[in-house]
């Protein structure tokens, strides 16, 4: 298999700046990355010093269709295709999904030290 990291990387920078973007817009801010330490993707700060932090997790409908949409956006990766259906309870097995994202963000142990150094943060969900 490739290495997906480099895709990855860019997927987490393109959700953490439409993510700035939109929040700056919204509320009036400034934030800004200040560093990349992965986990989590991105600590942010505002002109007042500010800090707060950014986590990108993608929830899919299902894992055919994320090894589609990731083998095809990786160089040298074979694209392996999800097929052209037809595809049944697709909202009952992509909510089922995206609750088990969250729970596994949610148990995860080592968001209570970035918690701790940085504060309050964002867990960011692109959907597919």
């Amino acid at each position: 298999m490739a290495d997906r990291r480099p895709i990855k990387k860019q997927n987490e920078r393109f959700h953490t700046t439409n993510f700035l973007k939109w929040f700056n817009r919204t509320y009036n801010s400034d934030f800004k990355v200040i560093s990349e330490p992965d986990p989590p993707e991105a600590i942010i700060e505002s002109s007042s010093k500010t800090i707060r932090w950014v986590e990108i997790s993608n929830s899919f409908w299902n894992a055919g269709y994320a090894q589609d949409l990731e083998s095809n956006a990786t160089p040298g990766e074979t694209h392996i295709s999800i097929g052209k259906g037809p595809f049944g309870n697709m909202d009952k097995e992509f909510s089922k999904n995206f609750v088990e994202v969250i729970r596994k963000k949610l148990e995860k142990s080592s968001y209570q030290t970035v918690k701790s150094n940085y504060g309050k943060g964002y867990l960011i969900i692109p959907i597919y």
